[in-house]
């Protein structure tokens, strides 16, 4: 629609041109100036490339009007429709990146913010509850162990102590979010490790007949990370994957590199996550799952974070999602 109307504006501004009587020397000095609203327009809207070619249709526009005593002028006044076409729709590209930068900043800035409050809150919480939890399951095995207890009462003890587990699991997550160990950094062949990681998560397969496929895409040389660390992303990643696609789909792990980074991916084939909700996957205790803790994911973009990479998600095109870990290939300060 705003392209029409460039167009139609252009040659508005030509026909008038043309039928204004030559002796209006004032109006044949104004009219064309009118082009380069047209111009500026398509440069902001469209980038360089819309101001390029709006400014060759204004030229070409301009060249055909029969006017012979301004040729000359008429071929200087196109090199300026080029050169300002092209010229504001560069500097509008860049003053968009730019703001782009700087939202993407704010927002890192705003979720580093409630990380780390959410993160104190965690730990002042585990340690409070960690204390009085051990000595729930210390009390649970000394009942377990006493004798004479009926089945019902024997079945509440083991629950007591199943549950007193699962407890401490997941404070040790909490911790692991609010004060996460510094990565050890080293050289690490990302081939076996993929390896590792797909053979861990086939055992979460089950019978649901779920295939992991791996796939590399040419020779991937060894980058600098914390590789265990790293091992425990994908296999997070992976597993949400397992988790979230249906029965019968297949999970693919794909890796490769470019001139800077090296870029892992995991594709599933489930449902997605709604469009408005991707923003939000990386907040803590935000989660899809009716039983997840909604810190799996914050805790992998804050250890790829800690080795120097980043965490992105997607929608897939057709079905499902994709998320990609990307590691630089030179150690930060090299």
């Amino acid at each position: 629609m705003q392209r029409s109307a460039v167009v139609l504006a252009a040659f508005s501004i030509a026909a008038l041109q043309a039928s204004v009587p030559t002796e209006h020397v004032n109006w044949h000095f104004v009219l064309p100036r009118l082009f380069y609203v047209a111009i500026l327009f398509s440069a902001v809207h469209d980038g360089w490339r819309g101001g390029l070619i709006t400014a060759g249709l204004c030229s070409g526009l301009i060249l055909s009007l029969k006017e012979t005593d301004t040729t000359l002028h008429h071929i200087m006044e196109s090199v300026v429709f080029c050169f300002v076409g092209t010229g504001t729709g560069v500097l509008t590209e860049r003053l968009n990146a730019a703001y782009q930068k700087i939202q993407e900043t704010s927002e890192a800035m705003k979720r580093a913010e409630r990380l780390s409050a959410i993160g104190q809150l965690s730990a002042g919480l585990a340690h409070e509850i960690r204390n009085p939890l051990a000595s729930i399951a210390g009390a649970a095995q000394i009942l377990g162990r006493a004798q004479g207890l009926d089945e019902k009462q024997s079945r509440c003890v083991t629950i007591i102590g199943q549950e007193c587990t699962r407890l401490d699991r997941l404070l040790t997550t909490f911790l692991n979010f609010a004060r996460p160990r510094p990565p050890k950094m080293g050289q690490a062949a990302l081939e076996p490790l993929l390896e590792n990681v797909a053979a861990l998560a086939e055992h979460r397969v089950g019978r649901r007949g779920i295939t992991i496929e791996r796939r590399q895409q040419g020779k991937i040389p060894s980058l600098h990370c914390d590789s265990e660390q790293l091992e425990q992303v994908l296999l997070n990643l992976l597993i949400n994957a397992v988790e979230a696609s249906p029965d019968g789909a297949t999970v693919l792990l794909e890796a490769g590199a470019d001139r800077r980074n090296v870029w892992i991916r995991v594709h599933d084939e489930g449902s997605g996550v709604a469009p408005g909700d991707i923003d939000k996957l990386f907040d803590p205790f935000f989660t899809t799952k009716e039983n997840g803790t909604g810190l799996g994911l914050p805790v992998a973009h804050q250890i790829v974070g800690q080795m120097h990479g980043w965490l992105d998600a997607r929608r897939n095109p057709g079905k499902g999602m994709t998320f990609s870990v990307h590691l630089p290939l030179q150690r930060k300060g090299v």
